[in-house]
């Protein structure tokens, strides 16, 4: 009789455990989530290292010389003072530098296969990964503090966090047409905000209210900027421009984006989307960094009054003043541009080698 009651329990304690894992999943089905697989821990964590910290062989004073020595892809700013973070991008490993000290600290040891490029989330607290695949690169998603990971599908093609670090937007390209949707970090609870036949996008979401859509054209690259509003219509702000960059201020209000027209330079100064100044010194948007307050940009440009040698400078957005605050240790241009917390530094990240500069700025 006991035996017959064991084999009853475990026939009951089987077939709950069948029912609950068949609701999980349920809820996590392809027809409501674009997530392939969601768990704790799996090949795509990288585990925490014994924090271990080198000392870089250049002084951080000595501007000219890159402070890595192996090529850094996502580059930004850390939680830590003077520091900055960045992926190496032949392994996938996370460094953290200390661009003052002269010290880098290996945040994740293990190598990511087939690594692409990360975006941090404004909180660092987690990132969404770009990888590589035959079939079509893919996003992952890691939490560095829970080691959650999720796996999306690979129609996603554009992915940004919003700027609490509490949702993403991102965008799912079908065969007919593609939509928009708005989710958590982790790929659920989506919902969809648009349907759109525009392709080749890149997504920006700079503040809590605005979202942005940068579109750009297989025949002519001719690039488009498009604001969503409310209620998921779509307003251009920016058309007909070749090699387009745009770069928001820190509080998403304000826009600077470059582009070329008839072969020229162009750089524009957008408040909140309806005021529009052209800079006149002109500046490619990426090779520029905002100060806290919106009112200045530091950027890698060539000199004032027709000096034509590589210089940083300090452009006031408010008067239309300019001057030099340090000087340029390469001709190459500059993929990120990142100024420090203290506004005391200018971080630059040459797109040609993939080295991280650390610029001093004279006050």
């Amino acid at each position: 009789m006991a035996k017959t009651s064991s084999i009853f329990f475990i026939i009951i304690l089987i077939s709950a455990s069948a029912f609950l894992a068949g609701y999980y999943f349920s809820g996590k089905s392809p027809s409501d989530t674009d997530i392939l697989a969601s768990n704790l821990l799996s090949k795509f964590e990288t585990a925490e290292s014994d924090n271990e910290t080198d000392r870089i062989a250049s002084h951080p004073q000595n501007t000219s010389q890159p402070l890595n020595s192996e090529e850094a892809v996502s580059l930004a700013i850390s939680t830590h003072p003077d520091s900055v973070i960045y992926y190496e991008k032949k392994t996938g490993k996370v460094v953290e530098l200390n661009y003052v000290l002269g010290t880098k600290s290996i945040i994740t040891n293990n190598s990511l296969a087939n690594f692409i490029s990360s975006i941090w989330s404004p909180d660092k607290k987690s990132i969404i990964s770009l990888f590589y695949d035959s079939s079509g690169n893919y996003y992952k998603y890691y939490n560095f503090k829970t080691k959650e990971v999720s796996i999306f599908k690979n129609n996603i093609k554009s992915i940004a966090y919003s700027p609490d670090s509490k949702n993403i937007v991102y965008l799912q390209e079908n065969a007919l047409d593609n939509a928009i949707y708005v989710a958590l970090p982790d790929g659920s609870n989506r919902k969809k905000i648009l349907n759109t036949r525009l392709q080749n996008i890149e997504l920006f979401w700079p503040a809590v209210d605005k979202i942005y859509i940068q579109t750009t054209s297989d025949i002519d690259g001719v690039s488009s900027l498009f604001r969503i509003d409310e209620t998921g219509d779509t307003l251009k702000l920016i058309g007909s421009s070749l090699e387009m960059q745009v770069n928001f201020s820190p509080d998403g209000e304000r826009l600077l984006s470059s582009y070329v027209v008839g072969g020229k330079l162009v750089t524009k100064f957008v408040v909140e989307s309806d005021r529009e100044t052209i800079l006149k010194k002109p500046l490619w948007a990426s090779e520029c960094a905002w100060s806290a307050n919106g009112n200045l940009i530091y950027c890698a440009s060539t000199g004032i009054d027709e000096n034509p040698s590589h210089a940083i400078i300090e452009y006031n957005l408010i008067d239309d003043t300019i001057r030099q605050v340090g000087n340029l240790p390469f001709t190459d241009h500059v993929s990120t541009a990142i100024l420090s917390t203290s506004e005391n530094y200018l971080i630059l990240l040459n797109k040609t080698t993939n080295r991280i500069y650390a610029i001093e700025i004279a006050r």
